[in-house]
């Protein structure tokens, strides 16, 4: 990756428990022109790796797409806690989204204040959704955040 300094997105899927975060995440720190990361895990990780992604991704990155098979909220918010990344956009695809998760986001949204769209994959149909999982929603609404479905 030092040799494709102007890579500006990138896809992966990580298919290994056994997933070295570290070195990925300092390749990806060095890329200064990526605004486009889309990550999407297919196996069963530690979170507590995971969340070198949020302390080192490049300040370029705009759009953060994020997929994983297991539905484990502490990868996820290891990622959002330690993420300080000024993020437009966030896509998470997590069947069952927990209330964990969206108190999560709204706390990563209250950080990040350049977030505008959050992409969900349990949100299209709203009907389905508990009151609890509705009101925290609606606080990322409050944040001018748009709520959008994401697959």
């Amino acid at each position: 990756m030092n040799n494709c300094p102007k890579i500006i997105n990138i896809e992966f899927s990580i298919d290994s428990s056994r997933v070295e975060f570290d070195i990925i995440s300092t390749c990806l720190s060095k890329m200064k022109m990526l605004e486009s990361l889309y990550i999407h895990v297919l196996s069963d990780v530690e979170g507590y790796n995971f969340k070198l992604f949020g302390e080192k991704l490049p300040h370029s990155l705009r759009s953060f797409k994020f997929g994983y098979t297991y539905n484990s909220s502490k990868i996820l918010n290891n990622f959002l806690m330690n993420c300080n990344v000024p993020l437009e956009s966030l896509y998470i695809s997590l069947h069952n989204i927990s209330i964990n998760h969206l108190d999560c986001l709204v706390n990563f949204a209250n950080r990040c204040t350049t977030l505008r769209e959050v992409g969900l994959e349990d949100i299209q149909d709203q009907s389905q959704c508990n009151h609890e999982k509705l009101d925290v929603i609606d606080k990322l609404r409050q944040l001018n955040i748009k709520i959008v479905p994401f697959y």
